[in-house]
């Protein structure tokens, strides 16, 4: 059967998405086990290992939501994707040439600037996906978990052989492939016909205000938080508790992608799950 244009545009858009989850997790698959390896081949204490992983998180509450407010009230979230991305690139070459903890410490927080909004703006656009090309997120989004779980092998592999400064490498790479697969996205047209107002309304300071009084709102960002709170520990010294035990890095790689198999599954088949639950 012959595929048509709109089909064609469709796959096309899934493609971008796949790659654009692929790229970020390639990033996060290497730096979320690894970095606090290279924190300790940089001869820091744990509470200064601590300290450098915790701050971050402080940027991302104040720093993400102006950054996604910003990319709404203008409309493109591309173009806001394709600055973080090489700016996350220009922190991580600048990060692995820091030492002692305080200039590692304020090069993370720059890092963090760039980096903590990227994965909400490619949400962003792959929900718009969704709903203008009726797109299976959870098809796009498990290529998100493969290269996690490539990439958690792969940089175990390379800070075995090699060093922990190798690690970076890993990191620089899927960060300017993030940059390509942000530039690959369609550019949001002005020649589309215009929407209704309301479909085009965007959020607002007074919405913004709304939600944040919403006790639902708040609940779930209570569950997320101690969902994050849960696995911190785990995150933070997961791969130094194995290497003390005396297991491999390559070992601790493999460790990491046993979670992320079954969130492969979730991914794959959330789609028909939704179907049958509703």
């Amino acid at each position: 059967m012959t595929r048509t244009p709109l089909a064609g545009d469709q796959r096309a858009l899934g493609v971008r998405l796949s790659l654009l989850f692929a790229a970020i997790f390639f990033v996060t698959g290497s730096s979320l086990p690894y970095l606090p390896v290279w924190l300790a081949w940089r001869d820091l204490s744990a509470p200064e290992i601590a300290i450098i992983s915790a701050c971050p998180l402080f940027v991302r509450v104040l720093v993400t939501p102006a950054i996604a407010f910003a990319a709404d009230r203008v409309g493109d979230h591309r173009r806001f994707l394709i600055l973080l991305a090489w700016s996350a690139v220009a922190c991580q070459v600048l990060l692995a040439q820091m030492r002692g903890f305080f200039p590692i410490l304020l090069t993370s927080l720059l890092l963090a600037v760039a980096w903590t909004s990227v994965m909400p703006l490619a949400e962003a656009i792959a929900v718009r996906g969704m709903k203008a090309a009726r797109l299976d997120y959870g098809r796009m989004r498990l290529w998100g978990s493969i290269s996690f779980a490539a990439a958690a092998l792969a940089a175990g592999w390379v800070v075995q052989g090699a060093s922990p400064q190798a690690l970076f490498y890993l990191l620089i790479a899927g960060s300017m492939l993030l940059a390509g697969a942000a530039h690959a996205l369609a550019k949001p047209t002005s020649a589309a016909p215009a929407a209704p107002r309301q479909d085009r309304a965007r959020l607002g300071a007074r919405d913004v205000a709304a939600l944040l009084a919403s006790p639902t709102f708040l609940v779930f960002l209570l569950a997320a938080g101690a969902i994050q709170a849960a696995h911190a520990a785990f995150i933070l010294f997961g791969t130094l508790h194995w290497r003390a035990l005396g297991h491999s890095t390559l070992l601790a790689g493999l460790l990491w992608t046993v979670g992320v198999a079954a969130e492969i599954l979730v991914f794959a088949y959330s789609a028909a799950l939704l179907r049958a639950s509703a």
